[in-house]
């Protein structure tokens, strides 16, 4: 039987709410859903997961670039600087930049052959790594939490 999320971080009292105990296990367990996969890109590849989230967008637009802007509201996990991301993407030779010739402001970016090389490397580990950190589900509880999650991500309002 699994663990729960108070004796896993060794919680002496109640937690205050239900909700707090289910937000608090979230984010312990997106953390310990992200955690292998980070150190593995890092090692295998010399990327983070926000620069592969890039190079999956990328691909996934071809054969059409795609504008820093849209790249930024695309993302999985949110990133204020994209455009540090991408700078270092291109220094390893994964995308390539080009400004828009009618309005200089605006940039474009395409996968090179590298990157799309390197996302070939990582397609089959990237099935593995997700199936193993799901195996622990049934395929109706796999449906169940998603739509959960996106019901929870429905009713997150703004905080003040």
């Amino acid at each position: 039987m699994a663990q729960t999320i108070g004796r896993e971080i060794r919680q002496t009292k109640p937690f205050q709410s239900l909700q707090q105990q289910v937000v608090l296990n979230l984010m312990r367990t997106t953390r310990a859903v992200e955690e292998s996969w980070i150190q593995y890109l890092k090692r295998t590849e010399g990327i983070s997961p926000s620069q592969f989230n890039i190079l999956r967008i990328l691909r996934g637009a071809r054969p059409n670039p795609v504008k820093i802007s849209e790249i930024a509201d695309r993302m999985v996990t949110r990133d204020p600087d994209v455009t540090r991301l991408v700078d270092r993407l291109i220094k390893q030779g994964l995308v390539r930049r080009e400004r828009c010739t009618d309005d200089r402001r605006v940039v474009f970016v395409e996968i090179t052959g590298a990157g799309l090389a390197l996302l070939a490397r990582l397609d089959e580990p990237v099935l593995d790594y997700v199936a193993s950190a799901m195996a622990g589900l049934k395929r109706q509880q796999l449906r169940t939490l998603d739509t959960l999650l996106d019901e929870v991500r429905a009713g997150i309002q703004p905080y003040p």
